[in-house]
């Protein structure tokens, strides 16, 4: 098993508690990473933006803004890539849904 895109996820959490809102990842979000990191694929609905699939992308301060979605939706997040068209963090919910974290605010994927 490839440990590096683990490795990434590692990274995540050691920043967001950096950040004082430590994100933690369920089995789920390991299987994802462990299993999709370094993917790009272009979005179903708009083939022009690319989704990746990198943990470790984010910005300053961007922990406690997940961590404040998460308790508005009573569900777990984790960042798990970004869009490349606005540089948007996508999430995973432990619903097994994602959103993006855009600087709009959040919205959902169908």
């Amino acid at each position: 098993m490839d440990e590096q895109p683990l490795v990434r996820a590692i990274v995540r959490v050691r920043g967001s508690a950096a950040q004082g809102f430590p994100l933690r990842p369920w089995d789920e979000v390991r299987r994802f990473v462990s299993s999709c990191a370094g993917l790009e694929c272009p979005m179903p609905l708009a083939p022009e933006r690319r989704f990746r699939a990198d943990p470790t992308f984010g910005y300053e301060g961007d922990a406690e803004l997940v961590a404040q979605l998460a308790e508005n939706l009573g569900h777990r997040l984790f960042p798990v890539g970004w869009e490349t068209s606005e540089n948007g963090i996508v999430l995973l919910v432990d619903t097994g849904r994602f959103f993006c974290l855009h600087h709009t605010g959040p919205y959902r994927f169908v």
